[in-house]
């Protein structure tokens, strides 16, 4: 058993703003996107404060709060690093199963959807944001999104305009991975999150299974209860190279994956979402974490992104 930290988060603005649909983008209509405001997703991460432990199941060692807007930093070096990966496409998927202490045999993944993003996301699918930025900053924008060689593509310049999408469907227990890299200004995180829904934030949870600044760790955070507290746990991985990344949700455990390799696993079902979740891709804007003169761009780029039914093993 290794301590997990569990700390809560100070959120800038309200999570939930309501943001009116731009129907002015006719190019963007004709390509099949839809355009959806961010007023059903919290803004994004500010700094955090405070910190409680409490005990879990895991495989790296704890990752302490930031303080103030600084980037995080590990309170101690993880004690394994992901490799580069060495092709754009990934692998068939070898994520392992849960440990057999939490799950017994195990749980079996029915795939349910895949995005190759080999045109720009289909409204079918997706609602793209349109709305004010992460805390009010910038603005997230249809904009932003392009696609080509079957490669998703979320740029954010200098200004703070940037994209967000979540998928319409929702769903209790699964498996979501996607193949993301990402580089540029680390005032922008790319994030991979799973929203919960129906109900308000915090209370119907949030699980984050990519997020970065500096690009060179990626720290999965669980967000739960009516006072945000939060659990998380990061790994050292250069990001700005392929890699996929996977969380597994099931009754008795949360863990997350880096191209296979587990490095954060819970059986708290405290910590777990009380409903369904959606998917959600974002390149979030934090200006204030550097310098007027060091803000540059930035690029999220996701190759493909898969979702799956949990069945009892």
């Amino acid at each position: 058993m290794h301590t997990v930290r569990s700390h809560r988060r100070q959120r800038a603005v309200p999570r939930r703003v309501a943001v009116a649909l731009n129907l002015t983008l006719a190019a963007m209509a004709a390509a099949g996107i839809s355009t959806a405001s961010a007023g059903t997703h919290p803004a994004g991460h500010p700094g955090e404060t405070g910190a409680a432990d409490m005990t879990s199941e895991t495989v790296l060692p704890v990752v302490g709060p930031r303080q103030g807007k600084k980037p995080r930093s590990p309170a101690t070096a993880p004690t394994a690093a992901i490799n580069p990966g060495a092709s754009r496409r990934p692998a068939p998927d070898t994520s392992p199963a849960a440990s057999p202490s939490a799950t017994g045999s195990g749980p079996v993944w029915s795939p349910v959807w895949t995005d190759e993003f080999d045109a720009l996301p289909s409204s079918t699918d997706w609602g793209i944001y349109d709305s004010a930025g992460n805390a009010g900053k910038g603005v997230r924008s249809p904009r932003a999104f392009s696609a080509a060689n079957s490669i998703l593509t979320i740029t954010g310049p200098s200004d703070g305009t940037t994209g967000g999408m979540s998928r319409h469907s929702q769903q209790r227990y699964g498996k979501w991975e996607a193949r993301v890299k990402t580089a540029g200004c680390s005032c922008y995180h790319p994030v991979l999150i799973l929203w919960g829904t129906p109900g308000s934030w915090p209370q119907a949870g949030e699980i984050d299974y990519l997020e970065t600044s500096q690009r060179v760790r990626n720290t999965m955070f669980v967000h739960y209860g009516a006072d945000n507290s939060q659990v998380s746990r990061s790994i050292a991985v250069d990001m700005t190279q392929w890699h996929t990344y996977a969380v597994e949700w099931t009754p008795n455990y949360l863990a997350a994956y880096i191209d296979g390799q587990q490095f954060f696993y819970s059986t708290d079902k405290t910590i777990q979402p009380p409903g369904r979740v959606q998917a959600t891709i974002q390149l979030d804007w934090f200006p204030d974490e550097v310098s007027t003169e060091q803000r540059t761009g930035a690029t999220m780029n996701v190759d493909w992104i898969k979702q799956f039914h949990y069945v009892a093993g």
